[in-house]
């Protein structure tokens, strides 16, 4: 119960930050305090903020940014191209805590599963990435989802 309660007072947090921070921002313009490049370097270093926070806050919050990337007509364009890189430069969680998750998942420590496991993830996403691993002649490519996914669903 109350992790449930610290997660939703963590996104409340978050995006009532981020609301203040665009109003700010926007008064700021509006008033004529600052130039529209100056708004317009200040929206993007929000949007980076954004996209860094919406990593953090896990796998829904990047669908939720993938999504919001693509809508043009309600969000502003420095936010945009910010939000884009959710679109495929997500980025690998380590190789030690994908064997970490592979070992908790399976049971079994890795060298007993595979022969070689590549710790350098080949591709990651949103909800997992993907390593090369080698078991007898075989090549693997073994999927690992995102710690605390089953959690969030």
């Amino acid at each position: 119960k109350w992790a449930i309660m610290r997660r939703s007072a963590e996104i409340w947090a978050y995006f009532c930050s981020f609301y203040l921070k665009d109003r700010r921002i926007t008064a700021k313009f509006e008033k004529g305090r600052w130039s529209e490049e100056k708004f317009k370097e200040e929206r993007s270093k929000l949007g980076e903020e954004i996209t860094q926070n919406l990593l953090k806050l896990g796998p829904t919050f990047i669908k939720v940014g993938q999504l919001f990337s693509t809508r043009i007509d309600i969000v502003p364009k420095e936010y945009i191209d910010q939000l884009k890189r959710l679109q495929d430069n997500v980025p690998a969680f380590s190789g030690d805590l994908a064997v970490e998750i592979i070992e908790r998942e399976l049971g079994k420590p890795i060298d007993e599963l595979f022969d070689e496991f590549n710790r350098t993830s080949l591709a990651a996403a949103s909800l997992g990435q993907v390593h090369v691993a080698r078991k007898g002649n075989e090549l693997l490519a073994v999927k690992i989802q995102r710690q605390y996914l089953r959690e969030l669903f």
